[in-house]
């Protein structure tokens, strides 16, 4: 049985699964199954970026399944290269705790849900869109499973 990682946040899935991600989803398929799990993003126009974010996070949190660890993405997070991400991924899969990623929306991501993480990590110092971001997660991620299984696409 393969192993499961998971990707959350908020957006149209159609939207955001464009062909380079679902190249990795397939190139991926041997060895993990990578799960989306996107919500509707919430209208900022009635409420308070703090208001918004605390909703957000409401829902976040009811998504996350139990025996899983909690990676939040956020600029100011843990910086790791590849080798080092791909070695954080194999003790998640080792202590059977599936890793869920999760990305903010344009609103960011509040600092009450980063402090109920089990982790925070940062994919660069730089903010960038989310499209972009679940590009180069979901690359790192598949990165990460060819250095586990000693593929020699990271070479």
């Amino acid at each position: 049985m393969a192993a499961s990682v998971r990707i959350t946040g908020f957006g149209n899935r159609r939207d955001l699964l464009d062909d380079g991600i679902s190249r990795y989803v397939k190139l991926m398929s041997p060895w993990a199954d990578l799960i989306f799990d996107f919500h509707k993003p919430l209208s900022a126009a009635s409420a308070s970026v703090e208001d918004q974010l605390a909703r957000e996070e409401k829902i976040l949190l009811a998504s996350i399944p139990e025996r899983s660890h909690t990676a939040t993405l956020w600029e100011g997070g843990k910086l790791m290269d590849s080798r080092a991400f791909a070695s954080w991924i194999g003790e998640r899969m080792r202590d059977g705790r599936m890793p869920v990623f999760v990305v903010g929306s344009a609103q960011g991501i509040s600092s009450s849900f980063r402090n109920k993480s089990d982790s925070v990590i940062s994919l660069s110092p730089m903010t960038m869109p989310y499209k972009i971001c679940l590009q180069v997660l979901t690359e790192q991620i598949y990165r990460a499973f060819t250095i586990l299984n000693g593929h020699p696409y990271h070479k």
